[in-house]
């Protein structure tokens, strides 16, 4: 039993909640593990929802077997991806390569071509901060995670194809911005 139960004074919830916990950890944890594709990520998402729980589980209908669990699974999958915007947010992405965006020659770097590299992350780094919410997960699900579109389409709840749509739209607005400012060629 968690430690976290045994704080609950009144026994009959204290021994409700065990049991909703003994019978949807596993599903909380499954759920959480194929948002995350990481164990750890997974326990500390089921664990957060469990906690939540807890902490308000006066104000949740738990006597259904079927909603209670229901609602926990949900409170899982909502920890999951909590933890993962979490974690995007926190390494902003500033490599380019991926997208295919090819930038200018560079013959030999000295200082005024590091300068220009300086400019290039900040340039990529603004960009990528002024994408709407949806699609600057998506851009850190594929640039950083190396997430495929399948996988981005199921943590965004929509298809595979909307994911591809977004992800080639992330690619125009990154090449419109960049060629705006001289950072690769016009005909590219």
């Amino acid at each position: 039993m968690l430690a976290i139960i045994m704080t609950i004074g009144d026994e009959s919830a204290r021994a409700l909640l065990t049991r909703l916990y003994e019978q949807n950890f596993s599903a909380m944890y499954k759920l959480a593990l194929k948002l995350t594709g990481d164990h750890q990520l997974a326990e500390d998402a089921a664990m957060a929802a469990i906690v939540k729980l807890v902490e308000g589980y006066e104000g949740f209908n738990l006597t259904d077997p079927r909603g209670a669990r229901s609602l926990m699974v949900r409170m899982s999958m909502s920890a999951a991806i909590d933890i993962m915007r979490k974690r995007q947010r926190e390494s902003l992405i500033t490599d380019i390569d991926v997208l295919g965006v090819e930038l200018l020659p560079d013959p030999s770097p000295g200082a005024e071509e590091l300068a220009m590299a300086s400019e290039l992350t900040k340039k990529v780094t603004e960009i990528a901060a002024s994408l709407p919410l949806h699609l600057y997960l998506d851009y850190i699900y594929y640039m950083k995670d190396g997430l495929s579109a399948t996988k981005i389409a199921e943590i965004d709840g929509i298809t595979p194809d909307a994911v591809r749509k977004r992800l080639v739209r992330i690619r125009n607005i990154f090449k419109e911005k960049l060629r705006e400012g001289g950072f690769i060629n016009g005909n590219e």
